[in-house]
């Protein structure tokens, strides 16, 4: 038997020493012996207690950093439904300057301002919970809807920039529980980041984006394709990294964000590209009992 108690001992100055008192009990040739030991650990609790001052110090540094991603994140994914909210009341403007305004296009796009509003708050609602507490509001969503509420909402953007859409969505695929404001973040992401592409595209051939569905072991895959310059060799390796961008205007942060949402779905992101032909970004969820 050892039994070890810390304990707070005495000094002959009257100051305080933390102290290990170790207590054993042994037999030897038939006779019982009890030993006592106190070793002095006043080293060794200095030692922890600067350990936990150097950790608490690194522990407050990596709250900055997340601090500083989240604003980034929420400045990046809110920034497209608030484009597209000036969009919309710069096209209200312009119908209200019509002699005769047509009311049914102007309710029709004041509607679509609204939902486009409605979608940035949520947004940030659901972007600082999956920073802070990494919770996911899962229901079951049909994948398919999904991206077509997506082109949908970028109807403009295919006219704006003549952009030929291809759809093969397989059919009768099984629902995912996933989260679908996040998910649709990722996929508004990956489909403006190939406009985004195509927009350097000459119009001596024909810009065209397609979107691909699929079941493949267990998972269901989604496929956005572009035919527009490709991502350098140099640019391949970092462009998932937070922060790292080969746009003059990027934050570098869209990607990264759609990585870590694939991946708190227990899902993969990944991309394959040749430059002068073209990018392919995929994503994989898996089905759930």
């Amino acid at each position: 038997m050892n039994l070890i108690r810390t304990v707070q001992g005495v000094r002959k100055d009257r100051s305080i020493v933390p102290l290990d008192i170790s207590f054993a009990k042994f037999d030897l040739d038939g006779v019982e012996y009890f030993t006592l030991i106190a070793r002095d650990v006043s080293l060794r609790m200095q030692r922890e207690r600067e350990e936990k001052a150097h950790l608490d110090e690194l522990a407050h540094v990596t709250r900055l950093g997340l601090m500083g991603e989240m604003v980034a994140g929420i400045a990046h994914q809110v920034n497209q439904p608030l484009t597209a909210v000036a969009c919309y009341v710069q096209t209200c403007l312009s119908y209200l300057d019509a002699d005769q305004p047509d009311l049914a296009q102007l309710r029709n796009v004041l509607n679509k301002s609204y939902q486009q509003a409605l979608k940035a708050g949520e947004v940030i609602h659901h972007m600082r919970e999956f920073v802070t507490f990494k919770t996911l509001h899962r229901s079951s969503v049909n994948i398919n809807d999904l991206i077509v509420v997506c082109l949908n909402m970028c109807e403009s953007e295919f006219n704006q920039y003549k952009i030929v859409r291809h759809l093969d969505l397989a059919n009768n695929l099984p629902v995912l529980h996933i989260d679908s404001v996040q998910i649709e973040q990722v996929l508004l992401n990956l489909i403006r980041n190939s406009f985004d592409a195509l927009k350097q595209k000459t119009q001596t051939k024909q810009r065209q984006l397609s979107i691909q569905s699929c079941l493949d072991n267990h998972h269901i895959v989604v496929r956005i394709k572009d035919n527009g310059p490709g991502i350098e060799p140099a640019d391949q390796a970092k462009i998932l990294t937070p922060f790292y961008t080969s746009k003059t205007t990027g934050m570098g942060m869209g990607l990264s964000i759609c990585q870590s949402i694939v991946k708190a779905h227990d899902g993969e992101l990944s991309f394959n590209s040749e430059p002068g032909k073209g990018t392919t970004f995929y994503f994989s969820l898996p089905l759930q009992e």
